[in-house]
């Protein structure tokens, strides 16, 4: 992102049709693939809306070997979309601010990416795998968001160091108004340095439901609140 655009909403890079094309309709079949995307160095003043890739409405997108760096929101939004793969990115964020997720799956509604057409729909068939990520973000694998309702999730064998010492932070969680299906979180290798941190955290409100999660051979270590918290969404003390 240009130094004069930095504090200007907007997304860097996004599929064609995702503001006016409902359902999974927008332009899909895309590969990005071997480059470098960031919003700039760390700033006090980061953009309040826009990510670094966004899709919307798309069917079937592939995001491999591309490294992001500080990402004012997040670097990869997923909403309203399916067969969707990031696999074998490299992630270094600096930039820490307030939902600011290296990657979000979230569905066409409210609060979805910037400008995106807002007909409800919900993602499905992501899978996320093979990547290296360090981030100061509160939440670096976001699952849900804005009572998405999510089917069909794939977390495997990705290496999430949270740096943030002052923070605490979630590797891998959702929001509490998000129901999730057909889930697997596998072989993750996460490490948190604060002692309210949480490596994977899926909690739900009474509304929302999960189903089919299997969650297996993650090694997460460092200072925590917890390994894996699952449940409501206050932890006792």
């Amino acid at each position: 992102r240009l130094d004069s655009e930095r504090n200007q909403d907007g997304i860097l890079l996004v599929n064609k049709g995702y503001d006016t094309k409902g359902g999974y309709k927008a332009a899909g079949n895309i590969v990005l693939r071997n480059f470098t995307i960031t919003d700039g160095a760390v700033t006090a003043t980061p953009r309040t809306y826009g990510d670094l890739i966004a899709l919307g409405h798309a069917d079937n997108v592939l995001i491999e070997r591309v490294q992001s760096l500080n990402h004012d929101q997040h670097f990869a939004d997923i909403c309203g979309s399916r067969n969707i793969i990031i696999r074998n990115c490299v992630g270094y964020n600096l930039q820490d601010t307030y939902g600011s997720a290296t990657v979000q799956v979230d569905r066409a509604k409210n609060l979805g990416i910037w400008g995106l057409l807002l007909d409800g729909t919900n993602p499905e068939n992501i899978k996320v795998s093979n990547n290296r990520i360090t981030s100061m973000s509160e939440l670096v694998l976001q699952l849900g968001h804005d009572q998405s309702n999510v089917k069909d999730l794939k977390l495997v064998n990705n290496t999430i160091t949270c740096t943030n010492k002052a923070k605490s932070q979630v590797a891998i969680g959702n929001d509490e108004d998000t129901s999730i299906s057909r889930t697997e979180i596998k072989g993750n290798i996460i490490e948190l340095n604060n002692t309210d941190s949480v490596g994977i955290r899926l909690v739900s409100d009474p509304k929302n439901k999960f189903k089919d999660i299997s969650i297996s051979n993650n090694t997460i270590s460092g200072k925590m609140r917890a390994a894996i918290f699952i449940g409501s969404s206050i932890m006792s003390s």
